[in-house]
């Protein structure tokens, strides 16, 4: 008789693994097997992770088209609000998916893993205690630029090598060319890259706000991103903020709000 089954992670630092799984996604420490240690089995409730840290980094390859681990849980909302507050990298916040009745929400692992968490329900227990006005009104999430780019392959590994962020998915999933589109992720934030040739060749301006600029525009100096001389402090219009251009020549303005 069946009664269980643990998932296999190859992951390249067991510890930091365990730190993410234990300290912000609330398994228990476990014992840790091998000398120098390279497997654990961390477990929460009756779900067990095995985490092997392998000797050839390339085995550890997450799966960019669909989730890694899919996780059926009883409370969906408090469970993000404890992850969400622990500090987890969050790819998608709690959305109904109705073709499939579940309460969906999306998480990523130090090792770019994508977990997502379920609460299987009905659309009227999804609204339940709603008003009926809220149920009927569409909600607008978020808007994303969707950059012009003379060459993407060239982009993508800009915005992951000099901005920190993430090649979530490319044209290269479906198709055997180059790539000619990408979406990119850095925390919540997403942008989208389009290839366009030179005679179509536009460029886009985009504002983003932040929390604590300060860390973002080191980080940048440091990777020689921009200079520093170019934050602007207290400007007219109440914020500090710096700029820089992306190889296709659009430009990325960063902001607080003081």
């Amino acid at each position: 008789m069946f009664y269980g089954s643990a998932p296999v992670l190859f992951v390249r630092d067991l510890r930091t693994s365990l730190d993410y799984y234990c300290d912000v996604l609330g398994f228990h420490r476990p014992r840790l097997w091998g000398d120098p240690p390279n497997f654990a089995m961390p477990k929460r409730e009756n779900m067990i992770l095995m985490l092997s840290q392998p000797e050839d980094a390339t085995r550890i390859a997450p799966n960019r088209d669909i989730w890694d681990l899919y996780f059926w849980v009883q409370d969906a909302r408090q469970l993000f609000a404890e992850f969400s507050g622990k500090g987890a990298v969050v790819q998608q916040e709690p959305i109904y998916k109705s073709e499939y009745g579940n309460l969906e929400f999306i998480i990523e692992d130090p090792d770019g893993y994508t977990l997502a968490f379920a609460q299987g329900m009905t659309e009227d227990a999804f609204f339940a205690g709603e008003t009926r006005e809220a149920k009927d009104r569409t909600e607008l999430l978020y808007m994303c630029p969707v950059l012009a780019s003379a060459d993407v392959a060239r982009d993508i590994r800009w915005y992951e090598t000099k901005l920190g962020f993430k090649n979530v998915f490319d044209s290269t999933h479906y198709s055997d060319g180059p790539a000619d589109y990408a979406v990119l992720r850095r925390q919540d934030l997403i942008l989208h890259l389009q290839m366009q040739f030179p005679q179509d060749m536009t460029s886009t301006d985009v504002r983003i706000e932040v929390k604590n600029i300060g860390p973002l525009f080191r980080e940048y100096v440091e990777k020689g991103v921009v200079e520093e001389a170019a934050m602007r402090r207290q400007t007219a219009w109440g914020t500090n903020e710096f700029g820089l251009f992306d190889p296709s020549g659009n430009r990325i303005t960063f902001l607080e709000d003081i």
